[in-house]
């Protein structure tokens, strides 16, 4: 995502500033949060897992071994990976806009 675009569209007092000091303040919320991020896309990533294993072993799946078990596992993996990229995204403008709150008041 590009995350100068997006302040300099949602605070345009940010319009003239230059591009070191948008990314700067791109790169500090993206250091603040980066445990967050980590703790949350992992924890999500692996209770997915989880839940589809045992799902698929409820259905008498044998996971890692039978073919049915990896046409419903790559799916879901994609598709928890595109859920942690959004959830990175929102943390990520989540610290921006606290960022911002603290910079302009």
């Amino acid at each position: 995502m590009n995350y100068s675009l997006w302040l300099k569209n949602k605070y345009p007092q940010l319009k003239y500033t230059s591009s070191a000091d948008t990314y700067a303040l791109i790169n500090l919320a993206k250091s603040t949060s980066r445990f967050l991020r980590f703790l949350l896309s992992t924890s999500f990533l692996v209770i997915v897992i989880v839940l589809l294993n045992t799902v698929l072993a409820a259905n008498g799946v044998v996971p890692f071994e039978e073919f049915s078990y990896w046409l419903c596992f790559v799916p879901v993996v994609t598709f928890g990976s595109l859920c942690t990229t959004k959830l990175d995204q929102r943390i990520i403008k989540y610290q921006l806009h606290k960022i911002m709150r603290y910079k302009l008041v």
